[in-house]
């Protein structure tokens, strides 16, 4: 794991994270991050994985 305070959550900029190997939890904002987008991407464009899965399925529900 690294270290906490290098991160900080895209939506509400709190530092108050659940940090894991591969993704950061706001629970202020009750959203998972991907680190690997955290220093790639600026922070309004980087989505949650909950607003990637609602993507997923609002394509999915398209092809049915």
């Amino acid at each position: 794991m690294n270290s906490k305070d290098e991160y900080y959550c895209p939506r509400c900029k709190s530092k108050n994270l659940l940090v894991y190997d591969e993704i950061i939890e706001c629970p202020q904002c009750q959203l998972t991050f991907t680190k690997k987008f955290l220093k790639e991407l600026q922070d309004d464009s980087i989505l949650a994985e909950e607003e990637k899965a609602d993507f997923i399925h609002i394509f999915k529900k398209k092809q049915v």
